[in-house]
Order: C-alpha cells, then structure tokens, then sequence
C-alpha cells in the first residue's frame, strides 16, 4: 500500500525525507477574487472589534473566503499576490470574508493568490503555514469544501 498523502500537492510527505535530487513539483494554488472594493479614509477601522485602522487614504478589497474555508485565523498580516503584487491581510478575518490592504484600485473578479504564482511572485505552501503557525500538511487538511478544486491537467 502507498500513502501519497500530501505529496499529491506536491508538498514533501516528511521534512528531510527526500534525497537531495528528488523533487517534488508543487502543484496546489489556493486562490480567491475581490468582491468589492473601496477607498477608505486615514483612520477607517476595518473589520470585527475595529483590529485595523487604516494609517492613510486606503484602498480596501473583500475576498469571499475566510476561516469558514479553513483558512487559519492567524493569517492577519500575511501578503496575499494581486496582479503580481504583495498585500497585507487587514482586520480580522471573518468566517466567509476578509479584507486586504492593496496600493490601487482594482477590479472586482481579480484574482488574488494566497498560495501559488501570480505575476513575477510565488507564496508556497510552506510560507502560508509557516505564518500561521501550522504544517503544511495541516494546512492541506483544513481546507473545506466549500473552496472549488479544480483539477488541471
């Protein structure tokens, strides 16, 4: 019997248990898209129990996806990838939505990537659940069903 276990995301089943010239391709994305945005004012509070406050004129997008999902709630401050570029997870994170700090506007449907390459930047498995405080191999469990997966070939 095999055990593939999280090794079909392409996360090494053991840390230090591949020899050096195996390789194991990471194959999961876990993704999300902006649902609303909106320019909030310097001193805006943002979220449950006001956890952030903006510092300046600040453009604010809401994702559809929260600890509901199986996202850790630890992930506050984390840099999600939008267009290629780094933004900080603000406030709290609800059950079913969370807010994220971007530089400029952009589009509701834009894609934003919390584990995967989008434009010239990568988050691995590895750094999610490093800054949550988990193993990936946890991280790979707490994903709910309600996040589409999409098998690509």
């Amino acid at each position: 019997m095999i055990r593939a276990g999280t090794s079909v995301y392409g996360v090494e089943p053991s840390a230090g248990v591949l020899r050096p010239d195996d390789y194991l391709a990471p194959v999961l994305t876990l993704e999300s898209e902006v649902v609303m945005i909106k320019q909030l004012p310097a001193g805006a509070a943002v979220s449950y129990g006001a956890t952030y406050h903006t510092t300046k004129d600040q453009w604010i997008a809401t994702l559809p996806i929260g600890y509901g999902d199986g996202l850790p709630r630890e992930l506050k401050g984390y840099e999600v990838i939008v267009n290629g570029k780094k933004a900080p997870i603000v406030g709290q994170l609800a059950m079913d939505q969370l807010m994220i700090a971007v530089d400029e506007p952009v589009p509701v449907g834009t894609t934003v990537t919390f584990v995967g390459q989008n434009g010239d930047q990568e988050n691995t498995i590895w750094q999610f659940s490093e800054y949550a405080g988990i193993d990936p191999w946890e991280a790979t469990i707490r994903f709910q069903d309600r996040l589409a997966r999409y098998l690509v070939d």
